[in-house]
């Protein structure tokens, strides 16, 4: 395992649909975060990420070395090797009831499920689909995702952090929390801006009005078929363009 600079600050937690959110609570306070969607923008790195997954002792932690932040995966699969890498990285774990752990994990394993087909038709893009398919399966929970299976992984990896990582270089928190414990676990000051993984419940009332209008208006399956081929058209094209 090659060595790591400037790695300051590790989001631990299972695969997830919140990257984005996360990488701009990091972005926000002013570091530079690397996630999956960095990983699979790199052909290398994607290369990298597969098989040090399959294999640690194949990890290259200087692949990092212009990230001062990680979020969740492929990074947070290798918290043990990167807490040996450098003893000033801390970590930070959202605290969450199991299952809305799971459902943030079945929503990000429908997706994985449908995008398979359609990124199969680029097949330099497709390396970068399995990549992220890999982090959720080597991630999870039992063959089958049943909720029983899930919980017990879940609660198993949660304890796991604990036991392995010093108290002091570990925040738990919670989403409602907002920025005061993570600002004041990395000795920041609190930004004046909404903390970006909680939705008002004006917002929240606004979207389910227009989800649901939406989908009276045209029928439910015409609506669902045409936001999935709409978001894997997405998709698709984003990560072709890189390869």
């Amino acid at each position: 395992m090659k060595g790591m600079k400037g790695m300051k600050v590790v989001w631990l937690g299972m695969p997830q649909i919140q990257n984005l959110n996360i990488a701009n609570i990091f972005k926000i306070l002013g570091y530079q975060p690397y996630g999956i969607f960095d990983a699979v923008m790199d052909k290398n790195h994607v290369q990298h990420w597969r098989d040090a997954i399959m294999d640690a002792s194949k990890l290259d932690l200087s692949l990092l070395d212009d990230y001062d932040a990680a979020v969740l995966l492929p990074v947070g699969h290798f918290y043990r090797e990167l807490m040996l890498a450098n003893p000033d990285t801390v970590f930070i774990l959202e605290n969450m009831p199991p299952q809305e752990a799971y459902n943030r994990y079945r929503a990000i394993k429908r997706l994985l499920a449908i995008s398979g087909g359609v990124l199969s038709i680029f097949p330099s893009s497709y390396k970068a689909f399995r990549l992220l398919r890999l982090n959720v399966l080597r991630s999870s929970m039992g063959n089958d995702g049943a909720y029983a299976q899930f919980e017990t992984h879940y609660t198993d990896y949660i304890k796991q952090i604990k036991a392995a990582i010093p108290a002091e270089r570990l925040l738990i928190t919670e989403t409602q929390a907002g920025w005061s414990p993570i600002c004041n676990f990395l000795g920041v000051a609190v930004p004046a801006v909404k903390f970006p993984l909680q939705s008002s419940p004006k917002g929240a009332i606004i979207y389910q009005k227009t989800w649901a209008t939406a989908r009276r208006m045209v029928g439910n399956d015409i609506f669902v078929a045409a936001l999935y081929i709409l978001i894997l058209i997405a998709i698709a094209t984003y990560i072709a363009l890189a390869y």
